[in-house]
């Protein structure tokens, strides 16, 4: 049996995300929906192969580094080029899940080739260009295949669309979110949910993410994109069970609620103030909806706006959220259960974290952040305290950008290149890595670069790779 490691609500695996329907390919099969070559070169040799040769050509034999800190520059299969900076991938066991424009894809980790045709919803895809995800929204929320363990089975990928269903006759068409679940070891789409959505929902820049899970219930966020930081009126929160794969169901959702990490048994996220026209932090049960705290400095009926911002929220690891205070710039975290603020530090920018399915949580800042003091930093997951934090006062040590965590190690670049360091301490274990993986696990690494400007949307595509683990 295939090894599958899994990762918590909004904290995933390793996962290389981006907004909903923003990507192009995937490693060795871009081609198939661009036309560019390249991708599909390499699966249509391997077809035209007789059986006995395509036995002799053997797969690579996968070597597990647990954690890895170098890599291979050669790439497996071929490069693959998507329309956004944000990830679009999950990395788990010898799987690689790619979301494209309309479906997801599985490849082989040992060789880069895709094991199946392409699964793709059974209604048509509503695209969110990337223009419209990364000018109309400041989030940076990771979209990808979300890798959720079936006990005695094998794993699922999910991944909602945002989808239409033609009109007909005198039927108006109707809007829907698509949930997908492809199956791990086929690569083929098992099943899918429909679920309706209101006509304030038609032809919007809609983007739909899996957040995370509890059990085998999944939290799924629905949002049209706003150019404001503030509330944004078409968005809603949805939790589906999926202890029978086959059958998901809907076990509630909330209308005016985006959620934004999982934590536990809590979904926390924000609560629309419609007639104040801001957020108010909030949290509810995955398990029913219920809501269980909203920020205790909101005052409604003293038009008073709530002290903890909701749109700078983000999951920190298993046992927190972190966030920033609407006045004054500081930055804490809030206990998910509680809603309790804990306050690190007076003035910081808004980050997004990365949990290294250990111990540690490491944060650092947004890339759209133009305010605050820019500072990543690490904390004990479960206590939440701050273990080390860059640029240190010395000034001897520089600011990191992070790309990832996992295991103990935290993948990141500065001016001299890719670097490795220890998670607890904070210091560098490997300067020469050869990749800044953006996701990782113990047999490869995903690295991403900038390429070429694309004419139609004026944003920079980005290049990615798969890289095998070598030590």
């Amino acid at each position: 049996m295939r090894r599958i490691r899994t990762g918590l609500v909004g904290l995933a695996v390793a996962t290389l995300v981006a907004a909903a329907g923003c990507s192009s390919g995937g490693l060795d099969g871009a081609a198939l929906e661009d036309g560019r070559g390249g991708g599909s070169e390499g699966q249509n040799d391997n077809q035209s192969q007789s059986p006995d040769r395509q036995k002799a050509s053997k797969a690579p034999e996968l070597k597990a580094y647990d954690p890895p800190q170098r890599f291979s520059g050669s790439e497996v299969g071929s490069t693959a080029d998507q329309y956004s900076p944000l990830l679009e991938s999950t990395l788990a066991g010898d799987r690689l899940y790619t979301r494209t424009m309309n479906g997801v894809r599985v490849a082989d980790v040992a060789t880069g080739k895709i094991v199946a045709v392409q699964a793709s919803p059974k209604n048509s895809v509503q695209l969110v260009y990337p223009k419209a995800y990364r000018v109309d929204s400041r989030r940076e929320d990771d979209q990808a295949p979300f890798v959720l363990e079936q006990p005695g089975g094998s794993a699922v990928a999910l991944a909602p669309f945002h989808v239409q269903v033609a009109g007909q006759g005198t039927s108006a068409p109707r809007e829907l979110i698509e949930l997908m679940v492809v199956d791990s070891e086929t690569g083929k789409l098992r099943t899918s949910l429909e679920i309706e959505l209101s006509d304030a929902y038609q032809k919007q820049p809609t983007a739909a993410r899996v957040v995370g899970a509890y059990g085998q219930t999944v939290v799924i966020s629905v949002r049209v994109h706003s150019t404001r930081i503030s509330a944004s009126r078409n968005r809603q929160t949805i939790a589906v069970d999926l202890s029978d794969p086959d059958k998901p169901k809907t076990v509630w959702r909330e209308a005016g609620f985006e959620a934004f990490a999982v934590a536990g048994e809590h979904v926390v996220g924000a609560t629309e103030d419609r007639t104040a026209d801001f957020d108010v932090l909030s949290g509810l049960s995955v398990k029913t909806g219920e809501e269980r705290w909203q920020d205790p400095t909101y005052d409604k009926r003293a038009f008073r706006k709530a002290e903890l911002g909701g749109q700078t929220t983000a999951a920190a690891g298993p046992n927190w959220v972190v966030t920033n205070k609407t006045y004054g710039g500081g930055l804490g975290l809030v206990n998910p259960a509680t809603g309790k603020y804990k306050q690190l530090f007076e003035s910081a920018a808004a980050v997004k974290c990365h949990y290294d399915q250990k111990s540690v949580t490491v944060c650092t800042p947004r890339s759209n952040t133009s305010w605050g003091k820019k500072v990543v930093f690490a904390l004990d997951a479960k206590r939440g305290d701050v273990l080390w934090q860059l640029p240190d006062e010395s000034g001897r040590r520089v600011r990191p950008d992070v790309t990832t965590a996992w295991h103990g190690r935290v993948y990141a670049r500065t001016g001299a290149g890719p670097v490795v360091l220890d998670a607890r301490s904070g210091k560098d274990v490997e300067t020469d890595p050869g990749i800044a993986p953006v996701a990782v696990n113990e047999y490869a690494g995903l690295a991403m670069t900038e390429g070429p400007r694309h004419r139609t949307w004026g944003t920079n595509t980005q290049r990615i790779s798969l890289h095998h683990a070598i030590g």
